[in-house]
């Protein structure tokens, strides 16, 4: 059996999913409800701020997916706390932190930037002094 990575680029696009192929927001999701047309909102604007969702890699597009869903209950719960419902404190907090380490992850630079050592870290201090 190969082990050529091109055979998986061969697949025809009726062997992949449909939220694969973009056909599907997500697996059993209708799409046309408030919070799914909110969810694609967002996941769209995220995936644009990154230069657009087809250049993104599969992972990028995950953490794409899971801010757009971190964000889209956040929202579901801030609104009831300003329409006086009582909201679990726990919960809302737990989102707002999980959104903020979801964007910055995917925010941070592509690919490995270089370890600096402590002589470029002084020697730039000297430079500027």
């Amino acid at each position: 059996m190969p082990s050529d990575n091109a055979n998986i680029a061969a697949l025809k696009p009726t062997a992949r999913s449909r939220v694969t192929n973009g056909n599907a927001l997500l697996d059993g999701v209708d799409g046309r409800s408030v919070a799914a047309r909110r969810y694609r909102d967002l996941a769209m604007s995220f995936a644009d701020e990154l230069g657009g969702a087809d250049k993104l890699t599969e992972s990028e597009t995950a953490l794409v997916k899971q801010a757009a869903a971190l964000t889209v209950r956040s929202e579901e719960l801030q609104a009831a706390l300003v329409r006086g419902e009582k909201v679990n404190e726990v919960e809302i907090t737990r989102l707002t932190n999980a959104v903020t380490r979801t964007l910055a992850a995917l925010r941070k630079p592509k690919g490995k930037q270089a370890r600096r050592t402590q002589s470029d870290i002084f020697s730039r201090r000297g430079a500027a002094a």
